[in-house]
């Protein structure tokens, strides 16, 4: 029977015999076992723990090896289970069965197959064995190697998670490697935080997952923009009323249309363009890119959108959320005249909603262009 630790071994000076030890590391005691080959055995929470797993260590010691002799091949045995560290805290059944390992490596780690699920643990992570049988290393298990700090999603995602704060995991190739990182919404694509490298998807979807769970994301740098505080609720409210909404199939139809609206509302035109394909989910307006249109939103519900921030930058002494109430007064206005919307009902809508909208400013605008007067901001 081969059973396995939580716990990886470090070097250290040999000593004759195995004996507890603790250090601080606040906010609590964290114990360790050293053994008489000079290896660290731990962490242990409590010191009745670690006196629990000397008793183990003292019965268990010719049969302890490591995962990185199972993987290449220097040890063999008759079954795998998974040793919990926290059952010698707990006093818990300590085995979890390990039905085997992949011959494929994860990064330097060795991949398990457990009833329940799959798991990528480091090389030198304890193995007990039952009835050892040394073996020929028919296979090398390489040192890992480490991720990048950042990278940019230049070749889509393949999977993305929600983390448990805020942001979401997202799984994503670059050149050689599947990563895993972090970003603070869908709109970033460019120095994502990586968290770990991985060489096949199964095991970076069962990190992503765990991470997950208990990521804690960077404090968010602070700003002098103002929190647009009701941008989703915009979004959804886009689609609480009936717009006409051509598809366009180049981006030469979208410049059309978007210069056709502008000479319309008596402003200069905008500079349209298609965005990269990495671009997952959005469009947008930029003061200095003009307007950026994701591949699959070339229509004209999302040229309107983006065309109404464009109007609210023309507007003087606006300084308000990107999805504030001028903007939404303006958009609304704007799907009214356009898109053949009932401006009424768009209104009743992001009332209902509890969106700030300025009603105002979005019939002032639809007279004008009803009347066929320019736009003047």
């Amino acid at each position: 029977m081969i059973h396995l630790l939580n716990a990886p071994i470090a070097p250290q000076n040999k000593s004759e015999n195995i004996d507890a030890r603790s250090s601080l590391f606040a906010p609590e005691i964290i114990h360790s076992v050293t053994s008489d080959d000079g290896r660290i055995w731990g962490p242990f929470t409590s010191l009745e723990a670690s006196k629990n797993w000397i008793k183990f260590y003292s019965t268990h010691r010719h049969r302890i090896f490591t995962a990185r002799d199972l993987y290449e091949g220097a040890i063999q045995g008759d079954g795998m289970s998974l040793i919990s560290a926290s059952a010698f805290e707990f006093g818990t059944h300590p085995f979890t069965e390990i039905y085997d390992f992949l011959e494929r490596h994860d990064n330097g780690r060795v991949f398990l197959d457990l009833p329940s699920s799959s798991k990528a643990v480091a090389a030198n992570t304890v193995v007990l064995v039952d009835r050892p049988m040394p073996g020929h290393r028919i296979r090398h298990l390489p040192s890992p190697i480490t991720p990048p700090e950042y990278a940019n999603i230049r070749f889509g995602i393949k999977m993305s998670i929600p983390a448990k704060d805020r942001g979401e995991i997202v799984i994503f190739e670059d050149d050689k490697n599947i990563l895993v990182g972090w970003r603070p919404d869908t709109r970033h694509t460019r120095d994502i935080k990586v968290l770990s490298q991985h060489d096949f998807m199964e095991a970076a979807e069962l990190e992503a997952r765990q991470i997950a769970k208990r990521f804690d994301p960077p404090a968010r740098a602070k700003s002098n923009r103002i929190r647009d505080y009701q941008r989703e609720l915009v979004y959804r409210w886009e689609w609480t009323f009936d717009y006409r909404n051509e598809q366009f199939n180049t981006i030469d139809e979208c410049r059309a249309y978007a210069d056709q609206v502008c000479e319309e509302l008596g402003v200069k035109e905008v500079p349209i363009k298609e965005g990269p394909s990495n671009l997952e989910s959005h469009s947008y307006f930029s003061a200095t890119k003009g307007i950026v249109l994701a591949s699959h939103m070339m229509n004209s519900g999302t040229i309107i959108h983006e065309l109404a921030h464009y109007v609210v930058k023309l507007y003087r002494k606006v300084r308000e959320a990107s999805h504030g109430p001028t903007f939404v007064g303006t958009l609304a206005a704007m799907y009214a005249k356009f898109l053949d919307a009932d401006l009424d009902e768009a209104f009743l809508y992001a009332r209902n909603l509890g969106i700030d909208c300025d009603e105002e400013k979005g019939r002032e605008l639809f007279e004008k262009l009803e009347e066929k007067s320019s736009f003047k901001p």
